[in-house]
């Protein structure tokens, strides 16, 4: 299913590309390489990307109905969900297994098919343990590795003048263009303080997602 999504988005933004003028479309087609989950062509040679990715996604849903068809031939799996009729007996459910662990199940409210990170759920518990530990302790060193970027902003790039106390010869720069470098101070540290509050989530996102 994450390959066929894959695959839908690059064939819509090929053929959003391709046909973007349909008057005067443009002389040659699309090329690209093929998938690296595709083990059924060379990876090295280049193909028309429209074609190849209609027919990708073809093979896909073959996959996909295949899969489906044999859903019950499979060993059990450690989580299932369950649908109801409405969204106010799922509440009902919930409410009343709450805190209760009916022949060692847990049962909770499931989060959103979009949201469910699907290769964590048959992750194990020594697995998820591991990757916990090993979590934390990065976590601390981000923390603790984030004063640095910090302190270098705090001291130097709000205030540029700091730096001709390491480099003498910069205050020569800093006085013939003074206000060149004034723009600079004032937009500078929030800039790169921005940048970093922006990176920071991402990375702590995908350390969680990690660890299970």
């Amino acid at each position: 299913m994450e390959e066929h999504e894959r695959a839908t988005k690059k064939l819509e933004k090929a053929l959003s590309k391709y046909l973007k003028n349909p008057e005067r479309l443009p002389p040659t087609r699309p090329t690209c390489k093929p998938d690296k989950h595709d083990k059924s062509m060379d990876k090295n040679t280049r193909v028309d990307t429209i074609e190849y990715y209609k027919h990708r996604i073809e093979a896909l849903e073959r996959q996909v109905a295949i899969s489906r068809g044999g859903v019950d031939k499979r060993n059990a799996t450690s989580y299932g969900f369950v649908s109801y009729p409405s969204m106010a007996r799922a509440h009902i459910t919930a409410k009343a297994v709450r805190g209760k662990h009916p022949k060692g199940t847990s049962i909770q409210l499931a989060t959103k098919p979009e949201d469910i990170i699907w290769a964590n759920l048959t992750k194990s518990k020594a697995t998820r343990r591991w990757n916990g530990f090993v979590g934390n302790v990065l976590f601390f060193l981000l923390s603790v590795l984030f004063v640095i970027p910090n302190a270098l902003i705090a001291v130097f790039l709000s205030n540029l003048n700091n730096i001709t106390l390491i480099w003498p010869s910069f205050s020569y720069y800093l006085i013939r263009d003074a206000e060149f470098y004034a723009v600079v101070q004032g937009f500078l540290a929030p800039t790169v303080t921005s940048i970093i509050y922006l990176l920071l989530p991402v990375a702590m996102r995908r350390l969680c997602a990690w660890q299970g």
